[in-house]
């Protein structure tokens, strides 16, 4: 009697277990980082001003390498053993070291102001997804990196193949646990609002044109 009493209690103890194991259940979604990227509408007008600062940084770069082309076609003009033509010589070397340290530097900044843009987005992305994962109740985000493979396969080496399959992180995620999208609105409702609330930019000033070496 005894012992059917306690496998009765025991049975009621694993039935009423069962729902508090369920309700504590570690709630996991997914968010597509690279596509929240691409699709942010963030970087997609800090796309359209760099390639506007690209156009016209590249606008001086031809006139500098005009002046260049020109200053050593006058050069040329002249005989080697005149003292002019050492005097140019002289501009032109000074003036092709100024163009090269012009473009070493100008590079190095681009490259640093992109990957301090990228730096900046991402935190921005980390943030939003924290927030949509604790508004809607989830645990744990995990980046859903899914890179297509190509349908020629002739394309790939094997380790390249591998390595696409291997980066592969989320085999399956059904759209409900798929917070890319609310992220998406979360950032672009962000950056509208402190669009709106920004003064208009002063229009950038064309860089002045380089001068000749005196």
């Amino acid at each position: 009697m005894n012992r059917t009493v306690a496998v009765i209690f025991a049975s009621v103890a694993i039935l009423c277990a069962v729902p508090l194991m369920a309700a504590e259940a570690t709630r996991i979604a997914v968010a597509n980082t690279a596509r929240i990227f691409s699709e942010m509408q963030e970087l997609k007008d800090l796309k359209t001003k760099l390639q506007s600062e690209q156009k016209l940084l590249t606008g001086v770069n031809i006139e500098k390498q005009d002046k260049l082309k020109a200053q050593q076609a006058a050069r040329d003009a002249l005989k080697m053993d005149s003292p002019q033509y050492q005097e140019k010589n002289a501009e032109l070397l000074k003036a092709a070291i100024e163009y090269e340290t012009w473009a070493k530097i100008n590079d190095a900044d681009m490259q640093r102001n992109q990957k301090l843009q990228m730096r900046r987005l991402f935190e921005k992305i980390e943030q939003a997804v924290i927030e949509t994962a604790k508004q809607k109740g989830y645990d744990l985000v995990i980046t859903d990196q899914h890179p297509d493979l190509p349908d020629d396969m002739d394309k790939l080496t094997l380790d390249q193949l591998r390595t696409l399959i291997n980066s592969r992180n989320v085999l399956y995620a059904g759209e409900k646990v798929d917070i890319s999208n609310d992220v998406l609105a979360v950032l672009d409702a962000r950056y509208r609002a402190g669009a709106k609330a920004q003064p208009a930019a002063a229009p950038v000033p064309a860089p002045a044109p380089a001068t000749q070496p005196k």
